[in-house]
């Protein structure tokens, strides 16, 4: 594994918690701001109050609360690729190039939660995405949100990537990306966040 390579290992092994984090927060904050109590967990916050996902209940606290996680990793996603396609000519760091585009795959939440959300489609889920919970608040159709985001998300994982890294790099990127993530997922989720943050 080159330098660059284990580089890109890390920020995405670090930054696959830190995106956990972040998006609770999104949580957690307006509903401490609007007296919930809420307790942050390593993968959830929970709430002293229920906040059911209903069109009747439609309010700005509310739809701030359920949108306030995926709005945190939508806005770090795109500072980053704003700053990478408006100074890309400027970025003579090569280092800071890489981080910029791993930056911008905290849009990549967006992904995975399309996946899931077209999955249930055919393995139907009681459980639903902040997305959805979003979409129904708006009285649009539950996937609606969840199908927008995620091809927004799609497109600009993949251009970040195709765009602004050289040919070469691409493959060692991929392959770094995907083990970064998947050991940074099993470290927060199975061993750090659940002793941390319980």
């Amino acid at each position: 594994m080159t330098a660059k390579a284990l580089y890109i290992f890390i920020l995405f092994f670090v930054f696959t918690a830190a995106g956990t984090i972040v998006h609770e927060c999104g949580h957690y904050i307006p509903a401490y701001l609007y007296g919930w109590e809420p307790a942050l967990h390593y993968a959830q916050t929970s709430l002293s109050v229920a906040i059911p996902a209903s069109p009747a209940l439609n309010n700005w606290k509310v739809l701030s609360y359920h949108a306030g996680g995926m709005m945190v990793n939508i806005s770090i996603g795109s500072i980053g690729y704003i700053i990478l396609k408006k100074q890309h000519h400027l970025l003579k760091n090569e280092y800071l190039k890489a981080f910029l585009i791993v930056l911008t795959f905290f849009w990549s939440r967006q992904i995975v939660i399309l996946i899931s959300d077209l999955r249930e489609l055919v393995y139907d889920s009681p459980i639903l995405t902040d997305e959805q919970k979003v979409s129904l608040q708006l009285s649009l159709p539950k996937n609606l949100l969840s199908i927008l985001l995620g091809v927004i998300a799609i497109y600009l994982c993949c251009n970040a990537v195709l765009r602004f890294l050289p040919k070469k790099e691409i493959m060692p990127f991929r392959v770094a990306g995907i083990i970064g993530s998947v050991l940074g997922y099993l470290f927060w989720f199975r061993v750090l966040g659940p002793g941390i943050l319980p």
